[in-house]
């Protein structure tokens, strides 16, 4: 499995203890940011685009099966990956989510 977390996967669990998410949802938010940064193979996470990431949301949000909670704990896993850990990602910083990322359930 290619991704780009390994080498910071350490700063990101850190940052989801500061964050003071439960040490049970770790391994979701981990596998959230694995697949976001698999979806964009050989490209470094700062490189990835705002309507990238839009796209990237916007598209798993359609979803059928995935839940509102599921939806936003996505959004959160990428946030905190692209506002906390990379600091400065596409423009980002400073930002609490990316625009277009409203989930677009059949349910919603």
């Amino acid at each position: 499995m290619q991704a780009h977390l390994p080498s910071n996967r350490r700063k990101y669990e850190d940052l989801l203890i500061q964050h003071k998410l439960p040490l049970s949802v770790h391994p979701w938010y981990i596998k959230h940011v694995l697949k976001f940064s698999e979806a964009f193979p050989g490209r470094s996470i700062k490189t990835i685009t705002e309507n990238e990431i839009s796209a990237y949301l916007t598209d798993a949000g359609r979803l059928p099966d995935l839940k509102p909670w599921q939806f936003q704990q996505m959004v959160d896993a990428i946030r905190i990956l692209l506002k906390d850990l990379l600091v400065s990602p596409a423009g980002l910083a400073g930002k609490d989510k990316a625009p277009g990322i409203e989930p677009r359930h059949n349910s919603a």
